[in-house]
């Protein structure tokens, strides 16, 4: 097991409740950048350590390099969240 997967477990509740709390009160219908936004504040608020749109190094067979591959939210450097946002479906944060 990974050493950093009790840490990212116990993390994932924060987060999803942070993401909970944006939709519930933004609510449906807004575009990707604006829920980022607002759980990034979320997260904050909650005390945590968030970066957004980190750009992510690659690494293979000896070679180093950055690609625009983005992550969305990376949370206490452990925890990956993606943003989507589901049209006509008000069930997703």
């Amino acid at each position: 097991m990974h050493r950093e997967f009790k840490k990212a477990d116990e993390l994932s509740h924060t987060v999803i409740g942070a993401a909970i709390e944006v939709h519930r009160i933004k609510g449906p219908g807004l575009i990707e950048s604006i829920y980022e936004k607002c759980l990034m504040h979320e997260l904050s608020l909650r005390k945590l350590d968030a970066v957004n749109q980190r750009q992510v190094k690659i690494e293979y067979k000896g070679i180093v390099f950055e690609e625009p591959l983005r992550l969305d939210v990376l949370v206490e450097e452990v925890s990956v969240d993606r943003t989507e946002v589901y049209p006509g479906d008000s069930s997703n944060p």
